[in-house]
């Protein structure tokens, strides 16, 4: 295991954001490449050449970057065949074959890791998170008339409680607030009443 001390620490979180910066920059040239030759030749090979140079690591995000070929170029994903395939994007507006400067502005001017949404990060002890992730999946499901979902009541109940236990958590937690508030114009009381009086007259005679 290697230790730091403060000074170390400094220089190695120094050092990764730097080499973050250029890895994120460098993915931004190729990408826009990317996405261009899908629209000029209909080339996919840099796109799926890129994707897969992403997944060497977990910690660059390949969803942000499949979002950015999908939404500016003529990419789609194959899930069958794990990998872009060329699709005619009509909102590109270059759907002849050239790539018009206006566009070049657009697909350099989005960042590929803004293409998507990150993740919020959940705690795996925040079960309030998890459970409402859960009943908004299940919900879902339910509520599509092509399911068949057996013991659906059973579902309806957990919700119902799960609401209820949050309602009542909000409303706890309102209460505590207003206690807060009211204790802290009882303390501002009790300090204004230890300050002198100061009557009109003091003051005309100073």
């Amino acid at each position: 295991m290697v230790k730091f001390d403060k000074k170390s620490l400094e220089i190695a979180l120094k050092a990764i954001t730097k080499s973050a910066v250029q890895t994120r920059d460098k993915i931004q040239e190729v990408a826009v490449w990317a996405v261009a030759v899908s629209i000029t030749s209909s080339d996919t090979s840099v796109a799926n050449a890129l994707y897969t140079a992403l997944g060497t690591t977990k910690s660059l995000r390949k969803d942000s970057l499949a979002a950015y070929f999908e939404k500016f170029g003529n990419l789609a994903w194959d899930k069958a065949e794990k990998k872009f395939s060329f699709l005619l994007n009509s909102d590109t507006g270059c759907t002849d074959g050239t790539l018009t400067a206006e566009y070049e502005e657009v697909i350099i001017g989005n960042r590929w890791d803004e293409a998507k949404k990150e993740s919020e990060t959940v705690s795996k002890y925040d079960m309030e998170k998890q459970f409402r992730t859960f009943i908004g999946r299940m919900e879902k499901v339910a509520l599509d008339a092509a399911n068949t979902i057996e013991n659906r009541d059973v579902l309806f109940a957990l919700t119902n409680a799960f609401n209820k236990i949050v309602a009542e958590k909000t409303l706890r937690t309102m209460t505590t607030d207003q206690s807060v508030l009211d204790t802290t114009a009882a303390q501002q009381a009790a300090f204004d009443a230890k300050l002198p009086k100061i009557e009109p007259g003091l003051l005309a005679a100073a």
